[in-house]
Order: structure tokens, then C-alpha cells, then sequence
């Protein structure tokens, strides 16, 4: 699986445009999921072949804030973008996951309502 990052609901195109370059410096492969295929699994946008793409289209609200997917990165190479952001001060992502063995099943509005599960109970510690 070729190192991808998915970018789900990134609208401003500034912010857009500074997210696209740290991943661009790191040789990264980028995919911008409109809000019509969200229904689909995480999975198949990353390239795995097991994971097939639906044919319902997401017809409902846009998700509440950007939501970014690591798949297929080292560590290292997670470190890096993460760094990238910290140096150019780009704002952080909020919702950000690595793609695994169970959520390549899932889709976009699953997988977000996870990474805002866990990101309040951080919040709460």
C-alpha cells in the first residue's frame, strides 16, 4: 500500500493548500474524499484491494471539522508531517487517524464519530 493521506471536509482552501504542501515535501500521496462518497470504506480509498468502494451516495450534512487519515506511513513518516505542521504553525487537525486492520472497514461518518469520542475524553483529562 503506497504511504496516502485522505483529507475529508478541509472547505478553506487556504488551509487546504498548507495541509497539501507538509504532505507534498514528504513525497506523500494525497486523496481529498468528497462528502457524496463518504459511505465508503476508509479502506478502499487507501488501496486495499479487499475493501470495496458502494454505490450509495452520502447525501447528508458535511462533516462538523476536518478529519485527516495516515495509511500506510511509518511512524517516522507520521512524525514528520506532524512536525511539518508544527514548524510552518499550521493549524492541527483535530481528527486524525491511522488506518487499521478494523477501521479500514468503516466509513468517513464512523470513523469521525470515534476520533470525537476520543478526542473529548482526552479533552476531559
Amino acid at each position: 500500500m503506497k504511504a496516502t493521506v485522505l483529507l475529508y471536509n478541509f472547505q478553506d482552501k487556504l488551509y487546504r493548500e498548507q495541509v497539501k504542501r507538509i504532505l507534498l515535501v514528504q513525497h506523500l500521496s494525497i486523496k481529498e474524499i468528497p462528502k457524496e462518497e463518504y459511505l465508503n470504506p476508509i479502506g478502499y480509498y487507501a488501496g486495499d484491494e479487499e475493501v470495496k468502494a458502494l454505490e450509495e451516495r452520502y447525501e447528508g450534512n458535511e462533516l462538523d471539522s476536518e478529519m485527516m487519515v495516515f495509511a500506510g506511513l511509518s511512524g517516522e513518516q507520521i512524525d514528520n508531517v506532524l512536525a511539518g505542521f508544527r514548524k510552518n504553525k499550521v493549524q492541527r487537525v483535530n481528527c486524525k487517524a491511522v488506518l487499521t486492520p478494523t477501521n479500514r472497514f468503516w466509513n468517513a461518518l464512523q470513523l469521525f464519530e470515534e476520533l470525537k469520542r476520543e478526542h473529548e475524553a482526552m479533552q476531559k483529562k
